[in-house]
């Protein structure tokens, strides 16, 4: 079963929904992995435990 992470796109407000890789994954909630963004067409650094974004730390 594929597990998912939403986050909200920087650029056009929306949310995204977007696949959490098949590899064995540990995060310590501290970790960002890049995601393609289907809002935008980009690439955000998203960390998948919050779906917050890394930008949004400043």
């Amino acid at each position: 079963m594929a597990e998912f992470v939403l986050f909200r796109c920087p650029v056009t407000g929306a949310q995204v929904r977007a696949g959490l890789p098949d590899r064995p994954f540990k995060h310590s909630g501290s970790t960002y992995e890049a995601f393609d963004c289907a809002g935008c067409g980009g690439v955000h650094l998203v960390n998948p435990a919050s779906g917050k974004l890394l930008e949004d730390k400043a």
